[in-house]
């Protein structure tokens, strides 16, 4: 089974799908830092739970903080962020930018070799996901 890039149309669909890769990858990919093991492999079977008291929000919001994404800009140098497109410039064709989203300043800062290259406005939803509807546990 071979993973490509996947578009979700809705949260429902990227949770279903979510479970799904999260089940091959554990058993499928071969970690070197896991000594060529892959997660189950390695896997003590002693796992740690929530506790029981534990209670997720029925809303999912963005928060203030940092999201943080590596990226190969190919020859077209677009960079792909979430399905939105930013043209960089051509110093970082054909190499890894480290792209960080501002959720509080709604900026998305592209590095490069640990300089600044470009930054964009990025405006997030004000609005929120609601949880209630999805069996999460």
């Amino acid at each position: 089974m071979l993973f490509r890039p996947q578009y979700f149309k809705d949260f429902a669909y990227l949770y279903r799908e979510a479970k799904i890769f999260e089940k091959y990858h554990d058993q499928n990919h071969h970690y070197s830092t896991l000594g060529g093991l892959t997660p189950n492999q390695k896997c003590s079977g002693n796992i740690k739970l929530l506790p029981a008291s534990f209670k997720l929000s029925n809303k999912l919001t963005i928060c203030p903080g940092s999201v943080h994404l590596i990226r190969f800009i190919c020859s077209d140098r677009i960079l792909d962020i979430f399905g939105e497109k930013y043209v960089m410039p051509g110093e970082v064709e054909y190499e890894y930018v480290w792209a960080t989203i501002d959720t509080a300043k709604e900026k998305l800062f592209i590095y490069h070799d640990s300089k600044l290259v470009v930054k964009y406005p990025y405006p997030l939803s004000k609005s929120s996901i609601d949880l209630s509807r999805f069996d999460l546990f």
